[in-house]
C-alpha cells in the first residue's frame, strides 16, 4: 500500500513517539490511531479540503476526543520527527535537554568519582 502510493512511512514512525504512540504501546485502550485523524475509507491527502486532517478541519477532527480543541491545534505540526532540524524548536529543545541530561549525568559520575577518590585518600592516610 505504501509502495502502491508513494506515501511516506517517517509518520509511522513519528506516531509511535508520539504521546498517542507511547500511550497504545503501553495499553491505553481510549487514545487515537491513524483511523481516529486520518478516517478509514475516506482517507485524502492533508492538503484536500475534504480530508479529516486538512488545516480547516483539524479542530473538528481532535474535538472528537479532545473537548474545545480550537484553531489553535491546527497551528502546530503533527508528524514531527525530532532529530530532524525541520522540527523547528523541537529539534533545538529535543537537543538541548539531551545535552542538557547528557552533562548532568556526566557531572554526577564525575562528582562521585572525586568523592570516592577523596574517601579512600582519607582512609588510607589514616591508616
Amino acid at each position: 500500500m505504501v509502495g502502491k502510493y508513494g506515501i511516506k512511512t517517517e509518520q509511522v514512525a513519528t506516531y509511535g513517539r508520539s504521546f498517542h504512540g507511547i500511550a497504545i504501546k503501553y495499553g491505553g485502550k481510549t487514545v487515537a490511531n491513524c483511523a481516529s485523524c486520518h478516517g478509514v475509507h475516506d482517507i485524502r491527502p492533508s492538503d484536500d479540503l475534504k480530508s479529516a486532517v486538512h488545516i480547516d478541519n483539524i479542530p473538528r477532527t481532535c474535538g472528537k476526543c479532545h473537548t474545545g480543541a480550537n484553531v489553535n491545534y491546527a497551528k502546530g505540526k503533527i508528524h514531527v520527527d525530532p532529530t530532524k532540524r525541520e522540527a523547528g524548536p523541537v529539534y533545538w529543545v529535543s537537543l538541548f535537554f539531551k545535552w542538557l541530561t547528557i552533562s548532568v549525568m556526566v557531572g554526577l559520575v564525575g562528582h562521585i568519582g572525586l568523592d570516592l577518590f577523596r574517601r579512600f585518600r582519607r582512609r588510607d592516610a589514616a591508616h
